[in-house]
């Protein structure tokens, strides 16, 4: 399936003494916000985060090296953090609109992250504008994602930088990913989750 709803509310509820009998409602969000009517440009990478270790960026910015030298024509941009220097595009804090459409333009979103996250609603965000999402292998992340996202070894940067070159020279299998990914996405619409917090 697109993802495991058993395993996520086990991952969830890891926390909670086992007595209790839990039901998880995951976070929801307005897919139909993140989606931008913009040109989608097939060699453009999107991160979104901050600029500290459990983010990842390192790991992303040492892959970057080997898919630049592969993938020339490839382009990163990066939403949230800021450096100096040359190579990817740095936006730092954008706006929601900015944001939804870097991600909607983009081909590939990669989520990098190293540890200490309990979802993964940047994955949902990147999934709800059309992204092909590439992420660290998590337990939350492949709990939410399921078979929607390409996964790669956590600060793994060597087979991070395979999975976006394989992504970047195969326009199917971004495709197939980013349907995929819309679809969890829209399982995720407030439109969806609402009626549940409501029940």
């Amino acid at each position: 399936g697109r993802g495991s709803a058993r395993s996520a509310r086990t991952a969830a509820a890891d926390v909670l003494p086992e007595r209790l009998e839990v039901r998880i409602i995951p976070t929801g969000l307005d897919v139909a916000s993140m989606g931008v009517d913009t040109a989608r440009k097939p060699a453009k990478v999107a991160f979104l985060g901050r600029d500290e270790p459990r983010k990842g960026l390192d790991v992303l910015l040492e892959a970057w090296e080997e898919i630049g030298a592969s993938r020339p024509e490839a382009e990163l941009v990066v939403i949230g953090a800021e450096r100096d220097g040359a190579g990817p595009t740095w936006l730092g804090r954008v706006d929601d609109r900015t944001k939804a459409t870097v991600l909607s333009s983009s081909s590939v979103y990669v989520a990098p992250q190293t540890g200490g996250e309990s979802f993964g609603i940047v994955l949902l965000e990147a999934m709800a504008a059309g992204a092909a999402v590439v992420a660290s292998d998590l337990q939350p992340f492949r709990d939410m994602a399921g078979d929607a996202a390409r996964f790669f070894p956590v600060g793994d940067s060597g087979a991070l930088a395979g999975a976006v070159i394989d992504l970047l020279g195969d326009a199917a299998e971004r495709d197939r990913l980013a349907t995929d990914g819309r679809r969890l996405a829209e399982d995720h619409d407030w439109g969806v989750i609402g009626g549940i917090y409501r029940e």
